[in-house]
């Protein structure tokens, strides 16, 4: 990937959720990515590795994977045997809708991006419980009878009812390998966007040099410095969007310093400009309600 890739947004989602059970054996070669929406992958057979954020976890049978909205992320996929998983796409704002004050349904991805650990092993019980959940939602999701949308909603919150005790009850998570200077990089990268953040500055905070630094933080992360600087900034100038915050301001609080070049990185990375993303998103949210 070149200084000038950017970090693609792959898939949109225009319901509250998505569930797709996939199984396919060949090798793939996927970019580094994002989404707008949580993710949760549960695995079921397969030769993978998943890198997120710079972390790198081996799957296991049975392992839930958490991967939060705007998150880098990419698979490693091996063609050595079938590659099967059920893969949840989930609109952020739902899960909170259906939260209550001692059960906030979203902990399962907030813990995930605190700890940086996303990689989690449900115990026999609760994996057999999970598999048999996906199951019935597959089953209501495919059915046009009374009551189906309503059963495929109630079937999907015990889905993520489990997930949570998963995260909450049964383990601290997998923290996954990464190098531990780019860690202490993406670590300082994430508290410190609005600051000036050039490869130099970085590299001597690790106590790199220039070039090593860079090599390593590709070697680690699969993408360049620059560019995962940039679509941290941008993913987070449209949060400040979303809550309502000004364009020029936004783009001054991520460290920009000039609006024509935030315009520019902006318009590349979601092809639209910021107004025009304030419009599909006022639009996407609208129908959620109808």
């Amino acid at each position: 990937m070149s200084e000038n890739t950017r970090v693609a947004n792959k898939g949109y989602l225009f319901e509250n959720f998505r569930l797709f059970h996939l199984r396919d054996r060949r090798a793939q070669s996927v970019e580094s990515h994002y989404h707008e929406f949580d993710k949760a992958l549960v695995f079921y057979s397969g030769n993978v590795d998943y890198i997120i954020e710079g972390v790198t976890y081996s799957l296991e049978p049975g392992d839930i994977l958490f991967v939060p909205h705007n998150a880098i992320h990419k698979p490693i996929i091996s063609s050595e045997s079938d590659y099967e998983r059920a893969v949840f796409w989930i609109r952020p704002g739902y899960l909170e809708e259906q939260s209550r004050e001692e059960a906030k349904l979203d902990s399962c991805f907030r813990l995930s991006a605190e700890r940086r650990a996303c990689l989690y092993h449900p115990n026999g019980d609760s994996a057999l419980r999970i598999k048999r959940l996906i199951g019935g939602l597959e089953k209501a999701l495919g059915e046009e009878r009374f009551g189906s949308a309503i059963l495929s909603d109630t079937i999907f919150l015990q889905i993520m009812i489990e997930f949570n005790r998963c995260v909450l009850e049964e383990s601290s998570g997998e923290a996954g390998a990464i190098d531990p200077k780019i860690d202490e990089a993406l670590s300082y990268i994430n508290r410190h966007l609005s600051d000036e953040l050039s490869v130099d500055f970085l590299a001597g905070k690790c106590y790199l040099s220039r070039y090593y630094f860079m090599r390593r933080f590709k070697e680690s992360t699969g993408y360049t410095v620059h560019n995962y600087i940039c679509q941290k900034r941008l993913t987070a100038a449209a949060g400040l969007l979303d809550g309502g915050m000004g364009v020029t301001e936004a783009a001054m609080k991520v460290g920009f310093s000039e609006y024509s070049s935030f315009l520019r990185s902006f318009k590349k990375l979601y092809g639209l400009t910021p107004s025009e993303y304030l419009l599909r998103r006022e639009a996407l949210d609208s129908s959620y309600g109808e």
